[in-house]
């Protein structure tokens, strides 16, 4: 981009689409892999026309969460319409955050705060865990938090019905 003259005027995002399992969890690949070695991505952004210091967005988001980004980023702003998606860079309000594996059957997630909430639908499988105490998620809390549990299963459950009705 030095190069050819465009480096002082291009803003580069760059992002990966997923993680991938290696028997962390008994998975492996990624389209199988819920927890966090298939959902946590590298994300990069780079202005050259800001001169700021590096920094760790440490907020939850999403993929999302990339488009408003970078029209923030290029100096525009959203009008009408819903997008989902919020800018990383400025005020940021956070929300719970869904995933699922590429076949839904292996795995749904909610992420609200610091916990995340797993449920596999094919074996009824339910894992809850405090990811800013344990990123790994080694420690299921399910049987200690269960009030908390329920919680997180109504909203992930409601979400996927929405989902699901979204295709019909």
């Amino acid at each position: 981009y030095k190069a050819l003259g465009l480096y002082e005027n291009t803003a580069f995002i760059i992002v990966g689409d997923h993680g991938q399992g290696f028997m962390e969890h008994g998975r492996i690949y990624h389209n199988s892999v819920i927890y966090n070695e298939g959902l946590r991505v590298p994300l990069v952004i780079l202005d050259p026309k800001k001169n700021q210091s590096r920094r760790t967005i440490t907020k939850r988001f999403n993929q999302l969460d990339i488009l408003p980004t970078a029209v923030q980023l290029l100096g525009f702003s959203q009008s009408g319409g819903n997008y989902r998606g919020q800018s990383i860079l400025g005020d940021f309000e956070q929300r719970d955050l869904f995933a699922q594996c590429w076949n839904i059957r292996n795995g749904v997630t909610i992420i609200r705060d610091r916990w995340k909430y797993i449920y596999v639908p094919d074996t009824g499988q339910e894992e809850l865990f405090d990811i800013d105490s344990d990123p790994f998620e080694k420690v299921n809390l399910i049987q200690e938090k269960p009030a908390l549990a329920e919680t997180l299963r109504q909203a992930l459950l409601f979400w996927k019905s929405k989902v699901e009705f979204s295709y019909k």
